[in-house]
C-alpha cells in the first residue's frame, strides 16, 4: 500500500494518533530482506540483483524512499516522531523516545543479551557439500538453522551496496531534516 494511502486511511480512523516512524539504513534493510528471501528464489537465480527485480524487491525499493513516507504521515498528523533503527540502543535516542511516549526512561543493559557470531558460515566452510545440496533438500533443512547460534548474513557485494547508497542518496539527504 502506498505511504500516502496508508496515512490517509489511518487518519480517517485515528486523526489524533501519535505516529512513530522508525527508518532503517537501506543497505542493511535490503541485506536483511535478501537474506530472508534468498531460499525462495529459484536455484541459479539467487544473486542480490535477482532479488532486486522480484515483485517484492521492486515494492521494497519504492518503500525505501523514507522521505516520501515521512512527508505523507507528517502532512496528516501533528505528532510524528522519526527515529533511525540503527540508533535505538543509544541513550539519547531511547530518552527521546521515552519522553515522546510519556514514560520513564530505563537504560538498556550495558551488555547485549543475545550476542551472536557467524556459526552458520563456519559450518558451511567446514562442511562444503552443504552448498551443493539440491534446493528441496536445503529447504527441508532450513528450519534446523534456527538452532544454530549467530547471525545469518546475506552477502552483498560492494557494488550492490554502492548502488543502493547511490539510489537513496537524495532521499536520505531530505530525511535529515526530520531527524
Amino acid at each position: 500500500i502506498d505511504a500516502r494511502e496508508a496515512a490517509r486511511r489511518m487518519h480517517k480512523v485515528h486523526a489524533t494518533a501519535k505516529v512513530l516512524i522508525i527508518i532503517r539504513e537501506q543497505v542493511d534493510w535490503f541485506s536483511s530482506l535478501y537474506k530472508a528471501t534468498i531460499t525462495s528464489l529459484p536455484p541459479g537465480q539467487r544473486t542480490f540483483l535477482d532479488y532486486w527485480i522480484t515483485p517484492q524487491g521492486i515494492a521494497m525499493r519504492a518503500a525505501a524512499h523514507h522521505d516520501i513516507l515521512i512527508v505523507a504521515w507528517r502532512k496528516l498528523f501533528s505528532d510524528v516522531l522519526v527515529l533511525r533503527y540503527e540508533r535505538l540502543m543509544e541513550p539519547e535516542t531511547s530518552i527521546k523516545l521515552c519522553h515522546w511516549l510519556g514514560v520513564d526512561h530505563v537504560p538498556f543493559p550495558a551488555k547485549r543479551i543475545n550476542e551472536s557470531h557467524a556459526g552458520l558460515a563456519a559450518i558451511h566452510r567446514r562442511v562444503g557439500f552443504l552448498s551443493r545440496l539440491p534446493h528441496p533438500v536445503k529447504s527441508a533443512l532450513k528450519p534446523l538453522t534456527r538452532f544454530i547460534p549467530g547471525k545469518r548474513k546475506a552477502v552483498l557485494f560492494e557494488e550492490d551496496k554502492q548502488m543502493i547508497r547511490e539510489l537513496y542518496k537524495d532521499s536520505n539527504a531530505r530525511v535529515e531534516r526530520f531527524l
